[in-house]
Formats: C-alpha cells, structure tokens, sequence
C-alpha cells in the first residue's frame, strides 16, 4: 500500500513530466512480461494484440505503471482459466490501449465513484484506478470502462495523439 501511496503521490505532483518517444506496443509487452508470473500462479493468461503501431511522445515510467494498474486488477478479479487482453490501437482522437477480462464485471451503482481514492471491491488498496486516471489525464487523455456484470470489463486508455 505504501508503494501506490507513493505512486499517486509521484502522479498528483505538477513537476514536469519526463517525456520520450514510447512504444505503445513495447510498453504492453514490457506489463505482460512483468505480470506473467502473477497470472500464471492465478491460471490466469494474458494476451498481446496490436492493431495499429501507436508512438507517442509520453513518461514512459508513469504511463508503464498506469497500465500495469489495469492488469493488476484484471488478473486479480479473473477466474483460473480466463484471459486477460491488451490491446495497442488507434483511435478516433489518437493511440489507445484496452486491457480487458473475463471478470464478473463492475456493479452499475460502483461505476460513479470507481476511478476515486480508496474505491476497492477486493484485497486491493483502492488506488490503483485512481493512479491509473491521473496519469492519463495529465498525459491530456481519458480512461473509460465498459462492462457487464457476470461477463467481465474492459478499461480503454485513450491518449492525444
């Protein structure tokens, strides 16, 4: 917990952001590799898919950690057997990435407050979606999610581009 307390703390700043050119591609690839394990151990596979080369000028290390939230949740919420999807795509404003499960879904009455502080359904700590939203917004993008309860949920990064 002190570690996301840490990471929410790093993301509210106004220091400047430590922009390069980033791989959207390489930066999934870099979360799946990290989260193997995790989602081995739960019977949990996680799966890469590209549509579209995505590069944008972006903190590598913040964005990293925003989609590394996602998959942490994704794996955690996934029944053995399920799989987690990433997927890097362009769209309508720019490059976006989706990280979807096969969750049982997030309660209609959860989606009002779910990407504020301390919104926890598990174990988790409750920051993850709330660091996850900062640094997309300070990226200039929006983070969206669409489910369905019992059929799992799918949380869109879009990102300027």
């Amino acid at each position: 917990m002190l570690g996301r307390l840490r990471s929410l703390a790093h993301a509210d700043e106004d220091v400047p952001l430590r922009r390069e050119l980033v791989d959207l591609a390489e930066l999934t690839a870099d979360v799946v590799r990290a989260y193997t394990a995790q989602a081995a151990t739960s019977g949990v596979g996680l799966v890469t898919e590209v549509g579209a080369q995505a590069r944008i000028t972006a903190d590598k290390d913040l964005l990293r950690e925003a989609v590394a939230n996602l998959v942490d949740n994704a794996v955690r919420v996934s029944p053995r057997g399920a799989q987690v999807r990433l997927r890097v795509d362009r769209g309508l404003v720019g490059p976006q990435i989706a990280v979807a499960d096969d969750g049982p879904g997030i309660e209609e009455d959860r989606l009002p407050k779910l990407f504020e502080r301390f919104q926890r359904s598990d174990a988790g700590s409750g920051l993850g979606l709330a660091i996850a939203r900062r640094v997309v917004e300070r990226h200039g993008g929006t983070i969206r999610v669409k489910t369905e309860p019992g059929a799992g949920s799918t949380f869109t990064i879009e990102l300027p581009g």
